[in-house]
């Protein structure tokens, strides 16, 4: 039995059949083929889905996905390497889509932009104030071991306490 004999309908089918046009997904941007249970026509223009979740949010708010809007890769490095996620073996110079899956590629190599990481700022104020908070931590602890014991200054329960309370902060704030 060849493929056009089948009286049932296999989910993707249409994904398989040779020539036939596909089309982008709206909202998630996925390549798809026309599909007659997974399409709406907004303004003279018939839009097809994925799937059925894809053709819900579409109907809520049709607007947000035909706007024309600035594509993330807009300002892609000139020569950048992309590849899928998905697929490791595709691999193009530019942006765009997968060809397996539809899925945005990605760039191989990440580049820094212009303004400053607001991740990065946040990591590195972290890091000098457990710097500071550590220091005496290691200080107190190390001391002894060097000759140098603070414990004279101190009791050992007094410094087990203090370094714990410099400790409080670098473990439950600073490397979170």
């Amino acid at each position: 039995m060849t493929h056009q004999q089948h009286q049932h309908r296999h989910e993707n089918h249409d994904l398989h059949r040779v020539g036939d046009k596909t089309y982008s997904d709206p909202v998630c941007g996925m390549k798809v083929a026309a599909d007659p249970a997974k399409f709406l026509s907004r303004g003279g223009t018939t839009y097809y889905f994925c799937s059925a979740r894809c053709m819900e949010k579409f109907s809520a708010d049709p607007l947000r996905y035909t706007q024309k809007k600035k594509r993330p890769w807009a300002e892609a490095a000139p020569g950048a390497i992309y590849t899928c996620p998905m697929h490791p073996e595709i691999r193009q110079v530019g942006p765009g889509n997968c060809p397996k899956c539809g899925m945005a590629l990605e760039p191989v190599v990440a580049t820094a932009g212009d303004q400053p990481n607001p991740e990065l700022i946040d990591m590195t104020r972290r890091f000098w104030i457990s710097l500071v908070l550590t220091v005496p931590v290691f200080a107190l602890e190390m001391s002894g071991h060097v000759g140098l014991s603070l414990h004279r200054f101190m009791s050992a329960s007094v410094s087990g306490w203090v370094q714990f309370l410099f400790s409080i902060p670098v473990v439950l704030w600073a490397a979170w």
